[in-house]
């Protein structure tokens, strides 16, 4: 049964990596075999070990290659190492042609958390999407949820979810191998955190060998994804509110053009179902440093910014670090502050002698060696990136290279 849950999850990864790289597979000087050696790797991705994939392409110096940016950008992500994803992935999505506003004010941004919740009470749907490789979207989602449920949702549907999801919710956590995005730390915090709070997860996903196509893949899979959300929730609960967590086009309520979809999921959502959703679009303009603004996550107002053609509301993360530790800011609201294990890492390595890649993972002791880590971050030259983030209690401290063979471990327990 795990090996079909793994092969769904390969089909669904794989259809959203398509679907991103489709239109940058021209050959780049020095890139030809980068899609060859993506494809190798993304075998190891699903199977937990991101670090294997990293290495992969910066072994061959392809990880900047544009045909695997955005494959790459998750893969650095899942590995701790935001600088990195920023860096190769960006943090903005061209194909939304967005009109960002550079600098806001006061008079054009509030806590967009409150912004969200505040409107969802008398509504059915809220929809939030993300980009793949910046976990602060699901630091956003894993906040927003709670304001939800206290107003009467109970369902969430997440696009990398399988049919493995009933037996997610009974184990309470997930594993390595359950999923592409949904395995990155913060992605899975976020939705064991769901599991606690009392959610349904409900997966949506189109898999060609449940539901056939018209041989029109792009519009297939928005009118899919909808029809499984409403088959899977309204048709079996008429009074279901639900929280719908997607990639970065599916949110849109406008209309595409060629190669874009005709109507995204978010707009077959509201025909099939009747419900007018609410739209959060995490996608549309870049993450930003103001220190002026009090919030880590804006909802922007300005009406310079085009993106409010498409979805109801705009939010950014307003990337602030925490006082001088190398994490931001937004952790806190997940109850994660910064820990550092550098001088551990450093009495490992003076024996070791190695200058391999390596990750530091933080794992909860009362689970298996499959189990998603609480934190996972890189080690490049000997040095971490960036503190781990731990909420307070004990962990497993693992160092592990790109074979995933345990180095050497120690156990920590860390304070409010």
């Amino acid at each position: 049964m795990n090996k079909i849950f793994l092969q769904l999850n390969f089909f669904a990864a794989s259809v959203l990596f398509f679907l991103s790289l489709c239109g940058s597979a021209a050959a780049e000087e020095g890139c030809e075999q980068a899609i060859q050696v993506r494809n190798q790797t993304v075998l190891m991705f699903l199977q937990g070990n991101p670090l294997a994939a990293v290495a992969a392409l910066e072994n061959q110096n392809l990880h900047r290659c544009d045909s695997v940016r955005d494959y790459a950008a998750q893969m650095y992500a899942a590995v701790g190492d935001y600088a990195a994803a920023y860096a190769i992935g960006g943090t903005y999505n061209i194909e939304h042609e967005a009109s960002c506003v550079a600098r806001i004010d006061s008079d054009h941004a509030r806590d967009g958390v409150e912004a969200v919740a505040a409107v969802s009470t008398d509504a059915r749907i809220v929809i939030v999407n993300e980009i793949h490789h910046i976990p602060a979207h699901r630091a956003y989602a894993h906040i927003l949820i709670g304001q939800l449920y206290e107003r009467g949702y109970r369902y969430l549907a997440i696009e990398d979810l399988t049919l493995a999801a009933p037996a997610i919710e009974e184990r309470g956590w997930l594993k390595r191998s359950e999923g592409a995005e949904i395995t990155e730390p913060v992605f899975a915090g976020f939705v064991e955190h769901a599991i606690r709070l009392g959610y349904t997860l409900i997966p949506y996903e189109w898999m060609t060998n449940q539901t056939p196509g018209t041989g029109d893949p792009i519009n297939d899979r928005e009118r899919i994804q909808a029809e499984n959300l409403v088959t899977r929730t309204f048709k079996k609960d008429p009074e279901a509110k639900v929280v719908v967590y997607a990639g970065q086009g599916h949110a849109r309520e406008d209309s595409g053009a060629p190669p874009l979809p005709q109507k995204y999921m978010a707009g077959w959502l509201r025909d099939l179902s009747g419900y007018d959703p609410v739209t959060v679009s995490q996608s549309a303009c870049p993450i930003i440093q103001n220190e002026s603004l009090p919030y880590s996550f804006l909802e922007v107002t300005d009406p310079a910014e085009s993106a409010h053609d498409a979805f109801d509301f705009i939010i950014r993360t307003n990337e602030l670090p925490q006082a001088d530790n190398g994490l931001p800011a937004w952790f806190t609201g997940i109850g994660r502050s910064a820990h550092s294990v550098q001088p551990w890492i450093d009495g490992k390595l003076r024996n070791l002698k190695t200058a391999e890649l390596l990750v530091v993972e933080a794992r909860l002791p009362n689970r298996s060696n499959a189990a998603v880590p609480f934190d996972r971050v890189l080690i490049r030259d000997a040095a971490a990136v960036r503190p781990l983030a731990l909420s307070p209690g004990s962990y497993e401290i693992v160092l592990l290279n790109s074979d995933y063979e345990i180095l050497a471990k120690t156990m920590i327990a860390t304070k409010q």
